[in-house]
């Protein structure tokens, strides 16, 4: 054994090595964050077709836009956002507005799946996908970026 030789190991090397990937803290993080995401893929609110003709038919596209991002590798808070980036995730997520004033084109099974332009006369509630998605997973909505 070389004569010398000496390893220190602080405080702030521990704790590195834990918020990096492959450390504790960041596969812990990933490892929740895909199973909040998965819950919200699973919980998602799916249109019937006739209520998507408007936009070609096309259901599932909510459900399928979750995802994860792991940031802040290596300091001592490093984090994971699970998020939907469809543009209407808001609305599904917090609802939707009453009476708008401008008209809107949209399909619904009562029609047939027709494509009719009306005014949106009443709002509609949040689904929470995301807030359902964490409560399942036994997690806490944490605030702050």
């Amino acid at each position: 054994m070389p004569a010398g030789v000496r390893v220190k190991i602080d405080e702030h090397a521990i704790i590195q090595a834990l918020n990096t990937p492959g450390g504790g803290v960041v596969d812990w993080l990933a490892e929740q964050g895909e199973l909040v995401k998965e819950e919200a893929e699973a919980i998602a609110p799916i249109n019937d077709e006739m209520d998507a003709q408007h936009r070609g038919g096309v259901v599932g596209l909510y459900a399928a836009a979750f995802d994860t991002n792991l940031t802040d590798y290596g300091s001592r808070r490093p984090k994971v956002h699970i998020f939907n980036d469809m543009e209407y995730a808001i609305y599904v997520e917090e609802g939707g507005p009453g009476a708008s004033g401008t008209k809107q084109s949209f399909s619904w099974t009562g029609w047939e799946g027709e494509i009719r332009k009306t005014y949106n006369q009443r709002g509609y509630p949040g689904r929470h996908v995301l807030r359902r998605a964490l409560e399942a997973a036994g997690h806490s909505i944490g605030v702050g970026g």
